[in-house]
């Protein structure tokens, strides 16, 4: 329903995110968060993270965009053969005001904090992420995202965990790339499927800062470990810990 003109005009100054402060209050979304890989979850992450509130992103990417980027990509056709960092830097700051910290580099072990989020390309770099992140205190929460084509996996685990760190650390979750499902290179990734994922993570991002407020442990709600994601079918069906 449309609002009425006075109450668009009542709206406090500085308030643009009034409409989701009773899903999410922008001033909760104190966690730093870094991605891992500018591509198809990588980029609309940011978008969405920005828009939502988060104030501290950064990205590692040392990818440029190509001309099979931009249509499941948050990228514009004028940002063919740039950055992908820097592209989605001014990007992100068109849409929502954030400013992100673009790290034009491959992500190798260079040290890690906050919520870290895996889009990158390669299990190998998973790894990478993994070891650096497992037994760390300073990373709060790690987030996996994986796609193929209409269907994909999102991980969440704890990495100070034991239960969180033997599911993920699992080789057949943690598995080497030349085992990765090869899918073909036209049935890769398309817009609407991207868009479920980066929302899907999200959510996750904007769970966990309103469990960090919950005064009480009733009013957390539990990040699944596991939310598959299958546009094919219309389905997204989240997994839960065992009890």
């Amino acid at each position: 329903m449309a609002e009425p003109e006075q109450n668009r005009e009542e709206a406090p100054p500085g308030q643009a995110h009034w409409r989701q402060l009773g899903i999410v209050d922008p001033m909760d979304l104190v966690t730093p968060v870094t991605i891992i890989g500018a591509g198809g979850i990588g980029s609309p992450v940011a978008v969405q993270l920005g828009k939502m509130g988060v104030r501290d992103i950064t990205v590692y990417d040392q990818d440029t965009v190509e001309l099979h980027n931009y249509t499941n990509q948050s990228y514009r056709h004028k940002d063919i053969k740039r950055s992908k960092v820097e592209a989605l830097e001014e990007i992100v700051f068109e849409a929502s005001g954030v400013r992100i910290t673009p790290r034009n580099e491959w992500y190798v072990n260079q040290k890690l904090s906050g919520i870290v989020i895996a889009a990158a390309d390669k299990m190998s770099v998973r790894k990478a992420i993994w070891d650096q992140c497992k037994f760390q205190p300073r990373v709060k929460l790690v987030i996996d995202g994986r796609m193929g084509g209409q269907f994909g996996y999102i991980w969440a685990v704890n990495p100070v965990d034991p239960g969180d760190i033997k599911l993920y650390g699992n080789p057949t979750v943690l598995f080497p790339d030349s085992e990765a499902d090869p899918t073909p290179c036209t049935e890769r990734a398309i817009i609407y499927n991207v868009d479920i994922m980066a929302g899907q993570i999200s959510r996750m991002v904007g769970l966990y800062a309103n469990n960090l407020k919950a005064k009480e442990i009733s009013e957390r709600r539990e990040i699944p470990y596991k939310v598959e994601v299958d546009s094919c079918n219309f389905t997204v069906n989240p997994l839960y810990r065992k009890k």
